[in-house]
């Protein structure tokens, strides 16, 4: 008979992060008196942790008490991790693990994040460099890590309640929380105002106010090497994040990133990040 797995996952707790629109296209959705975010766009894979009520596995004799009527405590608070589209530990049954890799890159950077998390909390992040086997997280996007190790660079986290109502950490928030636990959070560039980015923005129009922002952006993070890297790489880019209850974010990627992606595709190179998220 085939082996019946148990879902631990309880209906409204886990969320995935959710996709990142691009900022050109989106570019109208700014006005002048948001607050925002501007931090480097990391080149690994994503993960997301989070310490989230689950469904307990009962032992015989707690299912026998449910079957007559007595109430059993079910539910309990259980680390939850997953790659960019996939939950890895989602079923009870430890050594069935949801990946079909060699490595569990997520499950070990998880480990790390463990005693980091607060009940209700979930750390969306970015584990760069190697797996623990030496291989490249992405080709060539080292981040000063040595073969065999990664880093955690956090950029969102959440607040989750046992009736899965969620709260949006601000980047103040999730800077203090991090500092607290000794985490890593991606290299934040700019957080104020977006009228207040630049001095040349002062009293100009929505529209020229937008304009402006997007260029200067173009001119000072994009088309360099990655700075965070030994290997000379292109750096990937910027994410701009919009301080609101839900969250908010625009990306803003290099050509010469662009490009590069462009030629591993066409030689079917395949990354951890497009592997571990099937």
């Amino acid at each position: 008979p085939k082996k019946v797995r148990h879902n631990r996952i309880i209906e409204n707790q886990f969320r995935f992060h959710v996709d990142t629109l691009q900022l050109k296209r989106n570019l109208h959705m700014l006005n002048p008196d948001d607050i925002i975010t501007i931090s480097e766009k990391l080149h690994g894979t994503s993960l997301v942790c989070s310490n989230l009520l689950v469904k307990r596995k009962l032992n015989w004799y707690e299912k026998l008490a449910t079957k007559i009527g007595l109430k059993i405590k079910d539910t309990e608070y259980g680390i939850v991790y997953s790659s960019r589209n996939v939950i890895k530990n989602q079923y009870l049954e430890k050594k069935e693990l949801n990946h079909w890799y060699k490595e569990d890159i997520w499950g070990e950077a998880s480990k790390v994040l463990g005693s980091a998390l607060q009940d209700g909390i979930s750390i969306y992040a970015e584990v760069v460099g190697f797996t623990s086997k030496g291989n490249c997280i992405q080709k060539g996007y080292d981040y000063g890590c040595k073969q065999g190790q990664f880093e955690i660079y956090v950029y969102r986290m959440t607040s989750t309640n046992q009736s899965g109502d969620v709260i949006e950490f601000t980047t103040g928030q999730m800077m203090n929380y991090c500092k607290k636990y000794n985490l890593k959070t991606v290299p934040i560039h700019y957080h104020g105002r977006l009228k207040d980015y630049h001095k040349e923005l002062l009293g100009a129009t929505s529209d020229e106010i937008r304009e402006q922002f997007i260029n200067q952006l173009t001119a000072t993070y994009l088309e360099g090497n990655c700075k965070m890297c030994s290997n000379k790489v292109p750096a990937e880019g910027v994410v701009i994040t919009v301080e609101k209850d839900q969250f908010e974010a625009y990306k803003l990627k290099s050509f010469a990133f662009f490009e590069q992606e462009t030629k591993a595709l066409d030689k079917d190179e395949v990354d951890l990040e497009t592997s571990g998220s099937e």
